[in-house]
């Protein structure tokens, strides 16, 4: 029986000594057992390519949950033993391998990874054309090079350890540089191109003569600027380089994207929504143009909470065709705006605004539909303009909006009021 206990006292002895070097942990019906975190000791190969599968030894890998080479994650890995993993090499890592457990994780130092490396890319920026020399190593077999973001438009191997690459046009101007070969794929270093480089559109819906302010990089060369292929009718610029200001004013234009140029290259960024504000008499028709072709057509309109689809009615006609027609329009549709869906793009926007202008035929009262070019009497809905005359009000009257010229003189005979309600 002495012998029992002394062959339990030296395990619990054992014990007590592994875990001072190891974790601890529980086990249903058993007190601080300590178990071991995971140990590496060789990889073979020690140097290896993308897609090559490498063994791993040590002890305590039964429990691997992940596997990296120089903090790139294995494309995969297989516990084989307590004692064996394997694991696939990702496109890079050359340096350390590291192997995670519940326990713990191990590290081993030497693995050396086929595919490229990147030190530096000299310069750091540059426009159009700009040739920018990328140096590191094992450069053969490359398949792809990447230069702010976007790929090269051409490329030269000059030896294993330095590509040269030629700028490409570029919307997208600041990013990583990445070289890509049969072995591997390496990214680093950093260039931000002089492209233009737009940053913020506000705002993206608009008519003519409105402003628009773009921000951005590169922006103080830019000499031409398109709204859905159609010129702007003029900009401005301001800055140096960066946080450059554009401001462009809206002509006859089009929905798309803008277009912006400058002699290192040129940008399509963003999609504005251009408004043509079609002005109507009240009860008036009009026809609205899809202007693009295509196979499919929808009519929408928006009244204030979103776009809806319209259909024939009294008031529409062709709401599946290219022209919209709209009759005897009433003036409770001020603001409405109508777009077409044509296959899966969207034509111009087209908001409806009811205006009447003075012309004074008819002596001077308000009151008269004769004194108005429309030949109707201004309503809430209505905008007003008087360029010129003398106008009396007789009577309660509305109107949405008012315009007076330097020779237009309006009074309100006594207990009667004109309200402008915009």
């Amino acid at each position: 029986m002495r012998r029992i206990y002394l062959s339990v006292g030296l395990l619990l002895f054992a014990c007590l000594l592994r875990a001072e070097r190891n974790k601890t942990t529980v086990i249903p019906g058993v007190k601080n057992v300590s178990l071991p975190a995971p140990i590496l000791t060789s990889v073979n190969p020690a140097i290896a390519k993308v897609g090559d599968t490498v063994i791993l030894q040590g002890r305590y890998l039964s429990e691997t949950s992940s596997v990296s080479f120089a903090g790139q994650a294995a494309s995969s890995f297989l516990v084989i033993s307590d004692t064996v993993l394997q694991a696939v090499v990702p496109s890079s890592g050359t340096g350390t391998i590291s192997v995670t457990t519940t326990l713990g994780s191990a590290t081993l130092s030497g693995f050396t990874h086929l595919g490229p490396r990147i030190q530096n890319n000299m310069p750091s920026n540059g426009i159009l054309g700009t040739t920018v020399t990328i140096n590191g190593f094992n450069f053969t077999d490359v398949l792809e090079v990447y230069v702010g973001s976007l790929q090269a438009s051409s490329f030269t191997v000059v030896s294993d350890q330095k590509i040269t690459a030629v700028l490409a046009i570029s919307s997208v101007s600041a990013g990583g540089v990445k070289v890509r070969t049969i072995n591997g794929t390496a990214e680093g270093g950093f260039f931000l191109s002089g492209n233009p480089d737009v940053r913020s559109i506000i705002p993206t819906i608009g008519k003519q003569g409105d402003t628009i302010t773009i921000r951005g990089n590169y922006l103080f060369a830019v000499n031409t600027v398109s709204i859905g292929g159609i010129p702007a009718a003029s900009f401005t610029k301001s800055g140096g380089g960066f946080n450059d200001i554009l401001s462009v004013v809206l002509g006859q234009g089009s929905s798309g994207q803008f277009y912006i140029q400058s002699p290192s290259g040129a940008s399509y960024v963003g999609f504005f929504e251009y408004l043509s504000s079609i002005q109507l008499c009240p009860f008036a028709n009009t026809t609205l143009s899809a202007v693009k072709s295509g196979s499919y057509y929808q009519w929408q309109v928006n009244k204030g909470a979103g776009f809806e689809n319209v259909g024939d009615s009294a008031i529409y006609s062709g709401t599946n065709t290219g022209t919209l027609a709209l009759s005897t329009i009433p003036t409770s549709y001020y603001g409405f705006t109508y777009r077409c869906l044509i296959d899966n793009q969207f034509s111009n926007y087209y908001v409806l605004n009811f205006k009447n202008e003075w012309v004074g035929n008819n002596q001077s009262n308000w009151e008269q539909a004769g004194n108005w070019s429309c030949g109707t009497i201004p309503d809430a809905n209505t905008d007003v303009i008087i360029n010129a005359g003398n106008v009396m009000i007789n009577s309660n009257v509305t109107c949405r909006s008012l315009k007076l010229g330097s020779g237009a003189n309006i009074t309100i005979a006594s207990g009667y009021t004109l309200t402008v309600t915009y």
